[in-house]
């Protein structure tokens, strides 16, 4: 079974998302969506936040890239950094993403914030066995007891950083 259908017998999802200013979607039509790396070459509008920025700068993938080298989708669009930009809804989008990404070589997932020092890396058949979707999909993380809270709430820190990590993106199609 190819990673994108076990992404959605897991999930009964069928896309990947990404958030994006919209200054920057006529550039993603034209070279597909680009890692950071790729990125600060060209005229966009960074909606990143500089702090985790510095972070995923300091992270190595196991193969050795740098986490910079990969465009970023995330497996579900409600997250902490839509809830960050709330205050700019009218310049971010959210784009989507066919789940057969997932099937492309290359593709490496993290099991929570890949700018965590104890983020593991896996490629896509092997990493979607390991990710909590329950957690990832959760829109709520309340619990009475308060130590069950603030796991659950290092969760919902976590569900941000679950990626899909990949060169670069254009529509399903590595750019050369």
């Amino acid at each position: 079974m190819r990673p994108s259908e076990r992404f959605t017998e897991l999930t009964c999802r069928t896309g990947l998302y990404n958030i994006q200013a919209i200054d920057n979607i006529p550039s993603v039509m034209q070279r597909g969506l680009l890692s950071n790396e790729r990125a600060s070459k060209i005229n966009h509008v960074s909606i990143a936040m500089n702090e985790i920025q510095i972070r995923r700068d300091q992270v190595r993938i196991p193969n050795g890239l740098k986490l910079h080298q990969y465009a970023n989708l995330y497996f579900d669009s409600w997250n902490p950094m839509l809830s960050k930009k709330r205050n700019q809804n009218e310049e971010i989008c959210i784009l989507k993403f066919d789940r057969t990404v997932l099937d492309l070589e290359g593709v490496v997932l993290s099991d929570r914030n890949a700018s965590s020092a104890y983020a593991a890396f896996y490629g896509a058949k092997a990493g979607l066995e390991k990710i909590d979707f329950d957690l990832v999909y959760a829109r709520y993380w309340t619990d009475g007891d308060y130590y069950e809270q603030c796991r659950k709430n290092l969760s919902n820190v976590q569900k941000f950083w679950y990626h899909i990590l990949y060169h670069s993106i254009m529509l399903c199609v590595q750019q050369l």
